[in-house]
């Protein structure tokens, strides 16, 4: 019985030890599995580790490269400002067209005092020309009338001349001033020259040809002194007013020369 006993408890001894081992086994296989299952995740991890690790280098890098967009976006924004500005500084402005518009109406008054001035000198021009022309024509018709003096005295000294010699050339001077009608047909003056020019109502001989015929009648032709010449052309220019006449000669040499003087510096210049 005692031997039955020992060896049914070294059969149950037996049989829990295998039993255990059998357990052991199949924990240590399940262990074994799960320590594969947990290294295939961990391999699983490094893995996403890995692609994580690269991810954030590239969005680093993404990063990097925005905020130097950034900055060159700043850049750009301020340079678009800048050229914003200057393009409004260059475009016309209505300021611009209204100072243009004040110019415009500045000058317009400039010019039309500029006119105004010009208008006023050329009314004193006119009125100085025609106070010229008037002292000349004055200044001619007192030479006209010393003429006529001249001519009177001449034809008295003709009638004296003829009458004591008889001459022909007396007789030709006395029938050319007696053509001339001296009384109410004197000349008259024209100033439509520079200075003026005479004519008469009468078709009259040129006084050169008188001159010639008088001094050819009285036999003695005498030239024209510096002083009277002078004289006469100060007169003839008007800086010299006759205030009285001259006193006259009544030599025959004196009167031709008179005439002389007269008909000389009265010659209308063409």
């Amino acid at each position: 019985m005692e031997e039955a006993f020992t060896y049914c408890f070294s059969f149950n001894k037996l049989k829990t030890d295998s039993i255990t081992d059998l357990i052991s086994c199949l924990s240590v296989k399940r262990l074994n599995m799960e320590v594969d299952c947990n290294a295939d995740a961990l391999l699983e991890l490094d893995m996403e580790l890995e692609t994580a690790r690269s991810r954030a280098a590239m969005s680093s890098s993404y990063r990097q490269q925005v905020e130097s967009l950034q900055k060159e976006l700043i850049t750009l924004g301020e340079m678009y400002k800048r050229l914003e500005a200057r393009l409004q500084a260059s475009e016309p402005r209505p300021q611009v067209e209204a100072q243009a518009a004040l110019l415009q109406e500045a000058a317009l008054h400039e010019v039309a005092g500029v006119r105004h001035q010009l208008e006023a000198k050329q009314v004193q021009v006119d009125s100085l020309s025609s106070r010229s022309k008037e002292d000349r024509i004055a200044a001619l018709s007192s030479l006209c009338q010393r003429m006529e003096v001249h001519l009177v005295e001449a034809r008295y000294c003709t009638d004296q001349k003829r009458g004591e010699s008889g001459s022909e050339a007396s007789g030709g001077f006395d029938d050319v001033c007696a053509s001339m009608e001296l009384e109410g047909n004197s000349p008259t003056v024209n100033p439509s020259g520079l200075l003026g020019s005479y004519t008469s109502h009468t078709e009259m001989t040129p006084v050169s040809d008188m001159l010639k015929e008088a001094e050819l009648a009285l036999g003695s032709p005498e030239r024209r002194t510096r002083s009277s010449v002078q004289f006469e052309e100060l007169e003839l220019a008007g800086m010299v007013e006759a205030t009285a006449e001259r006193p006259q000669a009544h030599a025959p040499g004196a009167n031709a020369r008179g005439l002389q003087q007269a008909a000389t510096t009265s010659e209308p210049k063409i």
